[in-house]
């Protein structure tokens, strides 16, 4: 994704003619109209709403790249939107990140950057509850960091596991896993406001595990091509001709949570 993205609006439902801000993940959540803040793109009531980046989370990771585009995308929508980081984004790496953030408004909160990981979540809810923010939205399954934030909020969280509870994941660590989920997780989910699904199968993930309620589905963003692009470019790089086959792979190499097996298997077929 890059920062032309249009991801989905999460006050947007899908195959709806006109979405309804009052059954939106963060619609239940939903005040009165902050003062100071300006209603664009005719889009209704803005609301506060603050992201959390998970300590340690990789400027390439495909969830940070989630958070951002949405941070950014609520922002431009009109909303006041903070995104709070639990550790310093000093490498080159983020810079890309950091410009789209602030190029749309998003505030950057670092307040709990450097701080020990006991005091992380009480530094984060009480920041969050003076910044004013209606909704805090969490990213990531079987996080510590987000155990300990959402065990202090007293702001209403809508939860994101980013695949966290596909199959495929729930084999890795398994016992870990079933412990974390005794002690913890099953608390944290059970405890939101709202749980958001990458896929209309993420979602059937997340009601299997006792969610409530419809699931809301936000897919990623898809950047619209460029107006000028050199689709032969690649093939000269590689001395393919237009008609040699070509497949192409965007991420890390993972064999089993990216499907590289069946992308082999796929293509020898």
């Amino acid at each position: 994704v890059s920062s032309s993205v249009p991801f989905l609006d999460p006050c947007k439902r899908p195959r709806q003619a006109k979405p309804s801000c009052l059954t939106c993940p963060y619609g239940s959540a939903r005040a009165t109209k902050p003062t100071g803040v300006a209603t664009r793109h005719g889009y209704g009531v803005p609301m506060r709403i603050a992201h959390v980046v998970p300590r340690e989370e990789q400027a390439w990771s495909g969830v940070l790249t989630v958070i951002v585009e949405l941070a950014a995308a609520l922002a431009r929508r009109g909303h006041e939107v903070s995104l709070w980081r639990l550790h310093t984004w000093d490498d080159e790496s983020y810079q890309p990140a950091l410009t789209r953030l602030r190029t749309a408004g998003v505030t950057l909160q670092d307040e709990a950057a450097e701080i020990s990981a006991r005091e992380v979540g009480e530094v984060v809810a009480a920041g969050i509850r003076r910044s004013g923010a209606q909704v805090t939205h969490i990213h990531g399954a079987y996080n510590v960091w987000n155990t300990r934030v959402t065990r202090s909020l007293t702001v209403p969280y809508v939860f994101s596991p980013h695949s966290g509870y596909d199959p495929v994941s729930l084999r890795r660590s398994r016992v870990r896993k079933l412990l974390y989920d005794a002690a913890f997780e099953r608390r944290m989910l059970h405890r939101a406001r709202a749980c958001v699904g990458l896929t209309e199968i993420e979602a059937e993930h997340l009601q299997a595990r006792g969610v409530r309620g419809e699931v809301p589905v936000i897919p990623n963003g898809v950047a619209p091509a460029p107006a000028r692009i050199d689709c032969t470019a690649l093939r000269r790089e590689l001395g393919l001709e237009a008609r040699d086959p070509l497949a192409l792979f965007v991420g890390r190499l993972d064999v089993y949570r990216k499907g590289l097996d069946a992308l082999l298997a796929g293509i020898a077929q």
